[in-house]
């Protein structure tokens, strides 16, 4: 076996054991049993932990579905205060959004040659939603990253069609950078994804920058706002 699955390996364990500690451990007792044996400082600290781990958008372990059910103990916790509890109710419905096994929300966006479709358009067994900016730092590592094992035998062989989507209305720089995003990638930009709507909602909820969701055939979520790591170890 080479590094690059070695690695690939030790990340899915690794966000395996923690996520199963997660959901299935202690932490998720409901807020009655815990605040029985609990203060107020304890409460705190394990909330800390979870939005370390969960919620930081730099974390390699975050998981919106695993923080679902911290976010609503936030709301029912004697303990969270009030700036906490607002928090965590402008955030619930966000992280609600595209949740796993939904499909995805649908979305019209323009190619680079002005044609526009739609992302329930794409037809493949696996689509890589990825939402970037040309320019940025962290989105040149995520086209080194597909470009090496295992995305480029995944994406060439046909497992995997990428679909990144610039979802920002300043075209100028997007129109210069975008032609030399590879030629199998279907690459558009979307400036409403990230618009709110009515209701208050946007379509997807872009905490970063780049942004990937995995989705199946039927644009199902299987993975959302996760690292290309736990993504590749979905296929391993």
């Amino acid at each position: 076996m080479d590094m690059t699955k070695c690695h690939i390996l030790l990340a899915a364990l690794l966000i395996s054991s923690l996520l199963t500690g997660c959901r299935r451990g202690a932490d998720f007792r409901s807020l009655s049993d815990y605040a029985k044996e609990s203060a107020p400082e304890r409460f705190q600290a394990w909330l800390a932990e979870k939005e370390h781990y969960l919620h930081d958008v730099n974390s390699p372990y975050r998981d919106e579905e695993a923080y679902i059910p911290v976010l609503e103990e936030i709301m029912a916790s004697p303990y969270a205060d009030s700036a906490q509890k607002a928090q965590a109710a402008y955030e619930l419905p966000l992280f609600s959004l595209n949740r796993i096994g939904e499909p995805a929300a649908d979305f019209k966006f323009t190619l680079r040659n002005g044609r526009q479709t739609a992302l329930h358009k794409v037809k493949a067994d696996h689509i890589l939603l990825c939402f970037s900016n040309p320019g940025c730092g962290a989105c040149e590592e995520m086209e080194r990253t597909l470009g090496d094992p295992p995305f480029r035998e995944m994406i060439k062989e046909g497992v995997l069609k990428v679909v990144n989507i610039y979802p920002d209305d300043d075209l100028t720089e997007w129109l210069e950078e975008s032609a030399a995003y590879p030629a199998e990638w279907t690459t558009g930009f979307a400036p409403e994804v990230d618009e709110t709507k009515e209701g208050g909602l946007p379509l997807y909820n872009l905490r970063a920058i780049p942004t990937f969701y995995l989705l199946d055939r039927e644009h199902r979520t299987l993975l959302k706002d996760a690292p290309l790591e736990r993504i590749a170890a979905y296929f391993y």
